[in-house]
């Protein structure tokens, strides 16, 4: 079996550069299948999860994997995947073809899209959240609880996507270093709150249960004279202090 060496980067077109990733490589000679060109996908697994592909196929124990096999088959031209994944405990080898299917790769795509171009977060996997993929996410306290996540250009309402994978800041400040001073946090991730009024550099906030408590987040130079600033690290930390603005 003969295996391409070089692995090819791919970015996803529709997205301007904000989606892509490069593949492990091709491999040429599967036994039975000698003239069709496989995509390569190498894994590796705990003992449990390997037992559930045994059992069920990458498609339903590793959906990810599948969907990135999906992606890739798609921008790389290929009609088959070969997905090799070891386990860990026993270095036992579990060895499967994918076929490309192209509704299932363009479903990545539109979630990709979603993602990137979305002002707000995404809807939860669930609203409950004793749900077990909750549960174990690191994210959980962030969706389910309280907390507000540190600033960083990708929750700031200044951000946008533009071409060649880079953000624009409409506030004209870094980019990726999440330590703007005029970073505003997007509205939908600030909890014990509500909007009372949007400036073109921030938000104006009354805090819920606090008759006439208000607060400005976002560009210092915008802030209305009459009321406190809270720039977002402070903000973050704030829910553990219950706003004390």
């Amino acid at each position: 079996m003969k295996v391409g060496k070089s692995q090819k980067w791919f970015p996803e077109p529709e997205t301007d550069g904000h989606f892509s990733g490069s593949i492990d490589g091709v491999v040429w000679g599967v036994p039975g299948y000698p003239d069709i060109p496989h995509l390569l996908e190498i894994k590796t697994s705990k003992a449990s999860y390997w037992r559930s592909l045994e059992k069920h196929g990458v498609a339903k124990a590793v959906p990810a994997h599948y969907a990135q096999m999906q992606t890739y088959m798609r921008w790389a031209g290929l009609t088959r995947a070969l997905y090799v994944s070891a386990n860990k405990d026993t270095d036992e080898l579990y060895i499967e073809r994918v076929k490309y299917d192209e509704k299932a790769s363009l479903a990545c795509l539109d979630v990709a899209k979603a993602v990137i171009y979305s002002h707000d977060p995404l809807p939860k996997i669930s609203e409950d959240p004793k749900w077990f993929e909750c549960r174990w996410c690191s994210a959980h306290s962030i969706c389910h609880g309280e907390e507000i996540p540190p600033p960083h250009c990708r929750n700031c309402v200044q951000a946008t996507p533009i071409a060649d994978g880079r953000w624009s800041c409409e506030a004209g400040g870094p980019i990726d270093d999440g330590l703007c001073d005029r970073h505003a946090m997007l509205p939908s991730l600030v909890k014990k709150c509500r909007v009372v009024d949007a400036t073109s550099g921030g938000i104006v906030y009354a805090v819920d249960g606090a008759e006439g408590r208000r607060f400005y987040n976002g560009d210092p130079a915008k802030c209305p004279p009459d009321l406190p600033r809270v720039n977002s690290a402070d903000l973050s930390a704030a829910v553990s202090v219950e706003l004390e603005v």
